[in-house]
């Protein structure tokens, strides 16, 4: 649906569009924001008299919040979002202040194929703000660029949060995290990584245990 029609009074409507509904929601249907039969309060924008037709708006009924988020999202500032939607794209997530910011799949992690199969609603991820657009009103974010300029600490206090993630979390950093997983044994994180890289143990299994090939002896030669 590209909008919602509004009833000012019998017989006249108006139209608010999708795009007036909020100032930092990605609205994808109207019913996200408002049910039929609701009583609301609107900001005529435009009345076409040739046309007859009235735009109206709801979110004019606010301050423009973008000036703020400006200063609070500038690229390279640290912030947290919760997950809010996953998409095939990438994850959108809620940030403080009302806005809504997007993570691209490339920058959840570099072994991150399907964000749905890594992350899930509710998570709350670390992030950096690599892009503000003030005119398209969009934020991205990264996971990924967020660790690069961390310590250690950092990384194993969010594995720590995350055990069931670690791995994927580990690849963001491109840091090796050589100690145990907190809460996880040496033989399931071997397990894990075998899993991770497709490598097993059997086949250096098999080589110890092969029989080491016998010296061929030199025959007598045949007179």
């Amino acid at each position: 649906s590209f909008g919602v029609f509004v009833e000012l009074e019998e017989g006249i409507e108006g139209l608010i569009h999708i795009s007036d509904l909020s100032w930092t929601k990605r609205i994808l249907h109207p019913s996200e924001v408002l049910k039929k039969g609701q009583t609301i309060n609107v900001v005529v924008l435009k009345i076409d008299k040739e046309n007859r037709r009235i735009s109206l708006g709801l979110k004019q009924l606010e301050k423009d919040p973008w000036p703020e988020l400006a200063k609070m999202y500038s690229v390279g500032n640290e912030t947290e979002g919760k997950i809010i939607r996953i998409m095939d794209k990438g994850v959108i997530v809620e940030l403080p202040g009302g806005a809504e910011g997007f993570v691209p799949l490339a920058q959840l992690g570099k072994k991150v194929v399907k964000a749905s199969d890594a992350f899930s609603i509710g998570d709350i991820l670390p992030l950096k703000v690599i892009e503000f657009d003030r005119i398209d009103r969009r934020i991205v974010l990264s996971v990924s660029a967020y660790f690069e300029s961390k310590e250690k600490e950092y990384l194993e206090k969010y594995l720590a949060q995350h055990p069931t993630k670690a791995f994927l979390v580990e690849e963001l950093a491109q840091k090796p995290v050589i100690e145990t997983i907190k809460g996880v044994s040496p033989e399931e994180t071997q397990s894990a990584q075998e899993e991770a890289t497709g490598e097993s143990s059997s086949a250096s299994e098999e080589a110890s245990f092969a029989p080491e090939p016998q010296e061929k002896k030199d025959e007598p030669e045949q007179k």
